[in-house]
């Protein structure tokens, strides 16, 4: 037995060559063979699973040899014990390994990433630079987007240094696993399909290439069986209570993805394990997002790119009553900066990712009470309905007459409606808002909708619809395959803005 001694790790190998008639000289002539690193759990040892319940015989390795000899008898005991090697073939692969795949020290890695595009010698030693790193780990001040494109770039380098390889680097997107605490959005399973599609060669990435196949393509088929590309994700703002958890729960049970925000972590974080405990667990998770504050819908809008790859539903449910210990025109304020500017920042901020779907769909929560027939001032109502040259300008417009008439002390009698003025002013807007993004988008489908009067503490627990009634309006448009946009519905009928 030889043992080679490599920087953070041991590899055992046995000193022998391979006969003719050895079981490893048949399996090196006539199979694939696979190594995977850090096999003995999570996406890993996934990956080895699959890839062997497809014929491949894969070397599972792990740096603990307890762990990794207990996976591979967990792969041999689920029926896999023809495609997983024995330790006897390891020792003798690892030996064929070493002997013929070039050796990788920091130095020539540093030689390879020098030639990558845009980047440069000196970028790359710090980006490489230990101690630089525990320094700044230390201090607190590692940006982790300085660190990440190291692997890429040395992706890059391998594939135009070798081009017989197919070399690849990929996401397998936020997977359950110890790494992420089992917060993520994806089973393992599901992880372990982007990088074994990529190792046999089978896997295209559908959002980034945005290529059309015909149905008659071998490609097409490809991506209507990915997991990743084929099922739906949904951000719901203001998710933690009333109309928006029940919209979550909803589209959960229908086998959306949802992603539930809230401004409050704590309640977010209770919110979701209310789902989870409904049997919910598999569909629903938890983001923090304070829609007043641009980076915060900036980091949710990171973490869908990063994490998921798309988003194919917004519901800007996300707002607030007049029920406050401020006045006047602070309040006004506050309600505009919430109904209308938060929706419209959060919208904004993830409309990049909505482009990434098929058929993406935004439902902003209205009401009723925003409709036009509210207002008596002829300026703004002629502003807001002349559909044909809205802009976000004029909506702004709008909204700053209304505050300094507020701020003048007598709003009504300019025409501005005389109960929960600002709420009504906030809800017109969303509703030309609506309008505006529906001619802009028009691959989109955007609509307004209110969802009745519900018992909910935004209406005191007034009213005469419970959460599941006056949800079912929100759901209906988020999950239509196909409709209009630009309208406003009063529940579940199309109504005048």
């Amino acid at each position: 037995m030889g043992c080679c001694k490599r920087k953070g790790y041991l590899c055992y190998h046995r000193f022998r060559k391979f006969s003719a008639a050895s079981p490893m000289a048949t399996v090196t002539s006539q199979s694939t063979q696979a190594v995977v690193t850090g096999g003995n759990k999570g996406i890993g040892l996934e990956i080895c699973r699959q890839l062997a319940s497809k014929g491949v015989f894969v070397v599972l390795t792990a740096r603990n040899e307890k762990r990794g000899t207990e996976a591979v008898d967990k792969l041999k005991n689920s029926g896999l014990s023809d495609n997983i090697l024995d330790l006897e073939s390891c020792s003798a692969l690892a030996e064929f390994i070493n002997e013929t795949c070039m050796e990788l020290t920091a130095a020539n890695v540093k030689g390879l990433l020098k030639d990558v595009e845009n980047l440069t010698e000196e970028r790359i030693d710090e980006l490489l630079d230990l101690d630089e790193f525990l320094k700044d780990f230390k201090e607190g001040s590692i940006e982790a987007s300085q660190r990440q494109p190291c692997m890429n770039a040395y992706t890059r380098i391998l594939a135009k240094k070798y081009p017989s390889f197919r070399i690849n680097c990929v996401c397998p997107g936020y997977v359950k696993t110890d790494m992420t605490y089992n917060t993520g959005m994806f089973t393992v399973e599901e992880g372990a399909e982007t990088p074994i599609g990529a190792a046999l060669r089978m896997f295209t990435l559908f959002q980034l290439l945005k290529q059309k196949f015909s149905a008659a393509s071998p490609m097409a088929t490809v991506t209507s069986q990915s997991t990743i590309t084929s099922k739906k994700y949904a951000v719901v703002t203001g998710g933690n209570k009333g109309i928006g958890l029940e919209i979550c729960r909803q589209l959960a049970s229908k086998g959306i993805s949802v992603v539930l925000t809230a401004r409050n972590e704590k309640r977010g974080i209770e919110a979701v394990d209310k789902l989870k405990n409904s049997g919910l667990s598999d569909n629903v998770m938890f983001h923090q997002l304070d829609i007043l504050d641009s980076e915060s819908c900036s980091a949710l809008a990171e973490f869908i790119k990063s994490q998921i790859g798309k988003l194919d539903i917004l519901v800007n449910n996300a707002g607030i009553g007049e029920h406050s210990a401020k006045k006047g025109y602070e309040l006004a304020v506050d309600v505009l900066q919430t109904n209308y500017y938060g929706a419209k920042r959060t919208t904004e901020a993830l409309l990049p990712v909505l482009q990434l779907s098929d058929s993406p769909r935004i439902v902003n929560v209205s009401s009723t009470m925003g409709t036009l027939s509210s207002i008596s001032n002829k300026w703004a109502k002629g502003v807001l309905s002349d559909a044909e040259n809205l802009t976000e300008e004029k909506i702004d417009e709008v909204l700053n007459e209304f505050l300094k008439d507020v701020k003048g002390g007598n709003p009504q009698a300019k025409g501005w409606p005389g109960y929960w003025s600002a709420y009504c002013v906030s809800k017109a807007a969303m509703n030309a808002y609506t309008r505006i993004l529906a001619k802009k988008y028009p691959s989109m489908r955007i609509n307004s909708v209110c969802p009745g009067w519900v018992k909910t503490e935004l209406g005191n627990n007034s009213g005469i619809l419970s959460t599941e009634e006056g949800a079912k309006s929100p759901v209906r448009l988020a999950l239509l395959d196909d409709g209009p946009s630009g309208l406003f519905f009063d529940r579940m009928k199309a109504s005048s803005f």
